[in-house]
């Protein structure tokens, strides 16, 4: 019996799920699956500034690798601008 869906290496974006399991796998503790690379690939990162006084919650950008990030150095940019909402 033969399957009436195509095999997943035809879905758009399965090449770019292969590589980031690729990376995933060198790199994390747990098994690569498709949630956590929708997870990983789609929702944004949210780190708080840790300049004195300041303590705002901002949003990455998407783009950003953080792989070496040092997350408890991470400041904003400009302090006086609103806290990032959700949204």
């Amino acid at each position: 019996m033969t399957c009436c869906c195509p095999s997943p290496s035809h879905y758009p974006g399965h090449q770019l799920y292969l590589k980031w399991v690729e990376v995933w796998s060198a790199d994390a503790n747990t098994l690569p699956n498709v949630k956590t690379f929708i997870t990983d690939q789609h929702l944004p990162y949210w780190v708080q500034c840790h300049k004195s006084g300041c303590g705002k919650w901002r949003r990455l950008p998407l783009e950003l690798e953080l792989f070496h990030v040092q997350l408890d150095s991470i400041q904003c940019q400009d302090c006086s601008l609103p806290e990032d909402e959700v949204g």
